[in-house]
């Protein structure tokens, strides 16, 4: 969070990631976490939310780098 808030921004989404493989291997433990993300940005006044995503869940249509980047563009 402090890069993020470093960064100035007026609106912040947080991916939150679990299960194997992840940082965060239950749920409940990414919940906590993003829970407690959510408590700092609004103590800074930064409108913030949070996804829940197990970690074998693409976000997008495509898997590599490259592809990735074109397809956020």
């Amino acid at each position: 969070m402090c890069k993020k808030l470093a960064e100035n921004l007026d609106r912040l989404v947080l991916n939150v990631r679990f299960g194997k493989g992840a940082f965060l291997k239950t749920r409940d433990k990414a919940q906590w976490l993003g829970e407690a993300m959510l408590r700092v940005g609004e103590e800074r006044a930064l409108r913030s939310h949070t996804c829940l995503q197990r970690w074998t869940s693409p976000l997008g249509r495509t898997v590599g780098n490259a592809l990735e980047l074109a397809e956020a563009i």
